[in-house]
């Protein structure tokens, strides 16, 4: 039965506040337990991940002569390039294409599955470029024999198993199933470090690249391999959008890539301009301490992968204001205190990091320093950069290409990079100027936010 109610008749008095003490508090702080716990699982999942992917990492550049490690990160070169190269900025648009949108599902996944789709219109011209390095270096560096091109023929499987992975990864975490990421995060990594041990310990010296290769695909394959139950990564291999939703993702799409293609695509290279370069125009020797000297810098990952995995779906659903500044403003200063401790240990105890990854580098362990200094630059800008991407926030960023390729060309002319330092000089620089462009970019955000709300 209805009621219905007459005319002066008294409405009803809403319920009083919660008192303090009340459900609503322990509610709260329920929320509060439940995030901290997610975000020290999720920490610790990330942790363990990136540490067992150093301790292989390590264990590689400990037992591979250097002119073995030189082939070795030639070839990761090429692998990541392939990633990178084929996803033009693809990555950073699940998030503010899919914003706070849950329902219906099937839409969801069909639009993640949708920028999957269109992520492989890119990959051929990157496979060309790729291979164009490939067969420049390598016949530089006299690599072209039978063991190199098959450990480089499995590094191209394993990027297609990579792509695939990460469009899995980018899919739960739009759901927000962090649970699930972790669990792939440690499947994976334990695999890696297994099949990396197996590979050093059981190869001859002959195949040992070949392996460590393979152990890089069946890791990604590990991964997917948690993913078989889960219903909705099932439906993602099936999704479709009907025509007028298709055209409606591929507009917005658009309009989020357009502005980072380019930018995107320099991105790319310059996240391992030094080992590229080194590779073109220096010798074997210093591929690897180049490689090398980058391993210790594997710590600075776990951060990236905890914000990728929870702060910046946070920042790209949160209100517009004061509460999303503060968020921002709050994870940078977190952020920037625990990367200056790593700074401040890699000046005073550098031969605590050398010991990491071998005697044989211990000459370079006074260049350590400038090696964390440029990964601090270059990361800190990649948390700018994707704080910006998470809001949608594309523009501009063309301008960041002819400013650095300025600075490199002039460095290139008077400096040269043929030798380690050299090269890591021009890491700095180059990181620098990534840096300061993407905190200006992101300041001018906050201003833009600032005069708008003084207008109101």
């Amino acid at each position: 039965m209805t009621a219905v109610r007459t005319e002066g008749a008294k409405a009803p008095e809403s319920p009083p506040p919660p008192e303090p003490g009340d459900g609503h508090e322990v509610a709260s702080g329920h929320r509060l337990f439940s995030r901290l716990s997610r975000l020290s699982f999720t920490a610790g999942a990330e942790t363990i991940g990136v540490a067992v992917g150093a301790i292989s990492g390590f264990a590689i550049v400990h037992e591979l002569p250097k002119a073995v490690y030189a082939q070795y990160s030639f070839i990761v070169v090429c692998v990541t390039f392939l990633v990178g190269l084929s996803d033009v900025g693809l990555s950073h648009c699940y998030l503010p294409l899919i914003g706070n949108r849950t329902h219906p599902l099937s839409w969801v996944i069909g639009a993640c599955r949708r920028v999957y789709q269109l992520r492989w219109l890119f990959f051929l011209p990157a496979l060309v470029f790729v291979l164009c390095y490939w067969i420049y270096a390598s016949v530089q560096h006299a690599w072209l024999f039978g063991d190199f091109i098959a450990a480089s023929l499995i590094g191209a499987v394993a990027v297609l198993v990579t792509i695939r992975e990460q469009a899995s990864r980018s899919l739960l975490i739009v759901l927000r199933h962090v649970s699930i990421v972790n669990r792939m995060t440690l499947a994976s990594s334990a695999a890696r470090l297994g099949f990396v041990l197996a590979a050093l310990l059981l190869l001859p010296a002959a195949y040992v690249v070949i392996g460590l290769m393979l152990a890089t695909a069946l890791g990604s394959m590990v991964a997917l391999a948690q993913l078989v139950a889960v219903p909705e990564v099932k439906a993602f291999g099936k999704a479709t959008l009907e025509k007028t939703q298709r055209a409606d993702v591929d507009q917005r799409v658009k309009a989020i890539l357009q502005p980072l293609v380019i930018p995107m695509i320099f991105y790319q290279v310059q996240g391992v301009i030094a080992v590229f370069l080194v590779s073109l125009f220096g010798v074997t020797n210093s591929i690897a301490e180049v490689g090398a000297l980058t391993r210790p810098t594997l710590i600075l990952a776990v951060l990236d992968r905890v914000m990728n995995v929870l702060l910046f779906p946070g920042i790209a659903r949160a209100a517009s204001g004061a509460p999303l500044h503060r968020l921002i403003v709050r994870s940078q200063l977190l952020y920037f205190s625990l990367v200056l401790l790593l700074l401040l240990s890699s000046i005073v105890w550098p031969e605590l990091w050398i010991l990491l990854i071998g005697r044989q580098y211990l000459p370079q362990k006074d260049l350590l320093w400038m090696v964390f200094l440029s990964a601090i630059l270059m990361y800190a800008a990649g948390t700018a950069f994707a704080t910006l991407t998470s809001r949608g926030k594309t523009s501009g960023q063309f301008l960041l290409i002819p400013l650095v390729l300025a600075i490199q060309l002039a460095l290139v002319i008077f400096m040269g990079v043929s030798t380690t330092r050299q090269a890591l000089v021009f890491s700095i620089a180059t990181s620098t100027t990534f840096f300061v462009f993407q905190y200006a970019m992101l300041a001018r955000q906050y201003l833009t936010y600032r005069e708008a709300k003084s207008r109101a």
